[in-house]
């Protein structure tokens, strides 16, 4: 028998450290200069540490342990049906009166409970008490009983052995715990091994407990059981889903097993049962109903003890068709994928990008939200928020499609629909793809101040961040007169670049013609495959021969894009500058577009981007939604969007170079 023997115990020894201040003590009193005797300084020396000690052995919780041999003994005992009456050592028949009960029982009752005594385990100072249980346990008794507590209020049809270990592990201190555990093991609910760990984990101030198990045998009479009725917990409108009945019987039998949807029978077939489980699954969908109720019922058997154990449920929530908005600049593109969606019973609504939802009433109709080649220059900012709130914090899907405007070549790098996303649109730039060579001429005058200076800076550092170590970028500011900001260069010097565009700041007019043309001297001397110029402003520029000067850089092969900021920007030069010089003109009413503007139209002109070759995807991960499709067999993929896939991404089908083609995964609860 375990006993406690003398002893100390911290509970809290961390505070244990704080005994390296003994030796401060003693250090800091003798370099004291207090007049007092060598005596006077020892005592008053000794009293500081000993003063310290006790502090600190507090502190660490100084526990004494004293010895003790008393003993708190609970025995728990199992009423469950499986036992069977009659078969408890120390359990009485709770069915029959005292005068009504076998002499098998009451001698197994009191053999039990005499030689438990007898043999000194229980001592005259030591305490017992008694639990029974069954699907829940009981309540505690002292008192040595004549018989058990009713099993009804334990539950009979169940055995949760982990919950009546817990229930006698609450023992008082001072005393050996000890549980006697007398059950046949069969449990149906816990985890009687972890809760057992538990009660030799305990505190370091509480003794582990000591369990012994009794085995009892299990009951032999002929015997089915419905164990359970497994259905999920949420389908969909239509959805085919299978209602699982799980039977167990301890005998070879043949039942008839009927299935309710509600007060209507759906189903009822004769099934072979075989000793031991039994699972049979049907196949069930429900058209109307938001809640249902399976009830499925075993009969018919031919050797059955118990009946009220023949029956069980499950309850089935039942959600409408799943309904995905659909985003497309050009619906037409859409309608192979919209018809493919609607033969697996998808509601497709399709939108243009101005449909984007503006709240998220709206979004919450929908269970997916998908952007089909979509820049990100035609959604607000508001817009793309709302699309990360709806994935991040109300669960919602979301699916980008690839296209020539989705992705980086849509502007969404460094935007908040590029969080939700598992790829970025930034990648590492193929050695054979041709160099760039480009040059930013930005407005700085004084109608540029606040917001619209600020977005544009950030543009100019996210066209850096996005060109390869072989292309050169240059930064012209102009006000009435214009100077380089950062010479061209190699785009590898992103660093310097960065911080040479932070330091533009605020000037005067505006004239437009000298920047660009000396982005054009810069670019004609430049060596590289590529040359472009992006020219961003908000005013209206004093005059100069701009079509001359784009017909200038296009016969030089120099494209020119132009990006007009707000309303008060020459629109009309703008455009026809873009035209001539064979590149694209951009409007932006909203300063925070243009970093996206930039982004779109460097990744664009860089041809970078989009990789043509012909490929075969390469399943990474095979998942459920791939099933069937034999793709050695498969046609040739004509060219996709360049992305890189972010760390915690699940990669599904990649390129044959191993670029992501298909990736997923999830961000907050979508």
């Amino acid at each position: 028998m375990t006993r406690l023997q003398w002893g100390l115990e911290f509970t809290h020894p961390g505070w244990l450290a704080a005994l390296v201040a003994v030796p401060w003590v003693v250090w800091y009193f003798r370099r004291s200069l207090v007049d007092f005797a060598r005596w006077q300084r020892a005592l008053s020396t000794g009293v500081r540490i000993a003063i310290v000690l006790l502090l600190v052995l507090a502190l660490a919780g100084l526990t004494l342990l004293r010895p003790t041999v008393r003993q708190f003994v609970i025995v728990a005992v199992d009423q469950s049906l499986s036992v069977g009456a009659g078969r408890l050592p120390g359990v009485v028949d709770v069915n029959a009166g005292r005068g009504q009960e076998t002499r098998a029982q009451r001698s197994a009752a009191d053999r039990f409970l005499d030689e438990l005594l007898a043999a000194k385990v229980i001592g005259s100072e030591d305490r017992i008490a008694f639990v029974p249980f069954g699907t829940k346990p009981g309540v505690v008794s002292k008192e040595r009983p004549k018989s058990v507590a009713d099993a009804g209020s334990v539950g009979h049809d169940g055995t949760d052995i982990a919950a009546a270990i817990e229930a006698a592990a609450a023992m008082p201190p001072d005393y050996v715990p000890r549980i006697l555990l007398l059950t046949d093991g069969n449990q149906t609910k816990g985890d009687a091994l972890q809760a057992a760990l538990a009660t030799a984990n305990r505190g370091r101030r509480r003794e582990a407990i000591s369990i012994t198990t009794i085995p009892l045998p299990t009951r032999d009479d002929p015997e089915v059981q419905m164990s359970a009725v497994k259905v999920p917990a949420q389908v969909r409108e239509g959805e085919p889903f299978y209602v699982e009945v799980v039977i167990d019987s301890n005998h070879d039998d043949e039942g008839l097993i009927e299935v309710f949807r509600g007060a209507h029978k759906v189903l009822s077939e004769t099934k072979p049962l075989k000793k031991g489980e039994n699972r049979f699954r049907f196949p069930q969908s429900i058209q109307r109903e938001r809640l249902a109720e399976y009830a499925a019922r075993v009969s018919g058997v031919k050797q059955d003890t118990l009946v009220d154990n023949n029956s069980d449920n499950g309850l089935v929530f039942t959600a409408g068709q799943p309904r995905v908005l659909l985003i497309d600049s050009d619906p037409k593109q859409t309608e192979h994928l919209r018809f493919a969606l609607q033969q697996e019973d998808i509601q497709v609504d399709v939108r243009p990008p101005q449909g984007m939802p503006e709240d998220l009433a709206d979004l919450q109709n929908y269970e997916l939200l998908a952007l089909s080649n979509v820049p990100a220059t035609s959604l607000t900012q508001r817009q793309m928020e709302l699309a990360r709130t709806y994935v991040q914090d109300l669960g919602g899907g979301f699916v980008m499609l690839g296209g020539d405007q989705s992705f980086g070549l849509g502007g969404y790098y460094k935007t908040v629909l590029e969080e939700i996303l598992p790829v970025r649109s930034d990648f590492e730039k193929e050695k054979e793809k041709p160099s760039l060579a480009m040059v930013l001429v930005v407005d700085r005058s004084g109608s540029m101040a606040g917001q619209k200076l600020e977005m544009a800076k950030e543009a100019a550092k996210a066209a850096a961040e996005l060109l390869g170590p072989k292309d050169q970028i240059g930064v012209i500011c102009f006000d009435e007169a214009f100077y380089w900001v950062s010479q061209l260069q190699s785009a590898s010097n992103k660093g310097r670049i960065a911080d040479e565009i932070s330091g533009i700041q605020v000037g005067g007019g505006t004239s437009l013609y000298p920047p660009m043309e000396e982005a054009y001297q810069s670019l004609v001397n430049a060596v590289s495959k590529l040359k472009h110029v992006i020219v961003l402003t908000d005013g209206i520029s004093n005059p100069g021969d701009f079509e001359g000067l784009a017909q200038n850089m296009a016969s030089a092969r120099i494209t020119c894009s132009t990006v007009g900021v707000g309303e008060g920007a020459a629109g009309d030069l703008l455009e026809t500058i873009a035209r001539i010089g064979q590149g694209r003109y951009f409007i932006a009413t909203d300063p925070a577009s243009l970093p996206q503007i930039f982004a779109k139209e460097t990744l664009t002109v860089s041809k970078a981007a989009i990789n043509e070759q012909p490929f075969i995807p390469q399943v990474i991960r095979p998942t459920q939604a791939l099933a069937g499709i034999d793709f050695e067999s498969a046609p040739f993929l004509l060219g996709y969007v360049m992305t890189r896939p972010k760390p915690t991404c699940e990669l599904i089908l990649a390129s044959e170079q191993g670029d992501p083609v298909l990736a997923w995964w999830r961000y907050g609860l979508g």
